[in-house]
């Protein structure tokens, strides 16, 4: 990442997570989450691809036991070239999948 790069972090999520992209010189911008997963809203996301098409980062965070929609996050990410990084600090023991998160 370059400084000054956005990266499309999730609303709800603890501040390390954005920390990282501000610590490396990027700019976070915050993806609404869902009512009932607190996780990134796929809907949300592909809007911000609509308003910022330069974007090539995606940090998701799995909240509380309960996976990011990873398949359908990862599906729009593939169609706008742009990478996913997994926080998956706070879903320990959290699979998706029959994996691990992270």
């Amino acid at each position: 990442m370059k400084p000054g790069n956005k990266v499309f972090c999730s609303d709800m999520t603890f501040d390390a997570t954005v920390n990282s992209v501000v610590y490396e010189g990027g700019e976070p911008v915050f993806i609404d989450t869902e009512y009932d997963t607190w996780n990134m809203y796929p809907v949300a996301l592909e809007k911000a691809f609509e308003l910022y098409s330069d974007v090539k980062t995606v940090v998701i965070a799995h909240h509380y036991g309960t996976p990011e929609k990873v398949d359908e996050l990862k599906e729009i990410c593939d169609q706008h070239g742009a990478t996913i990084i997994e926080d998956a600090a706070e879903s320990l023991g959290t699979t998706y999948k029959g994996k691990q998160t992270g």
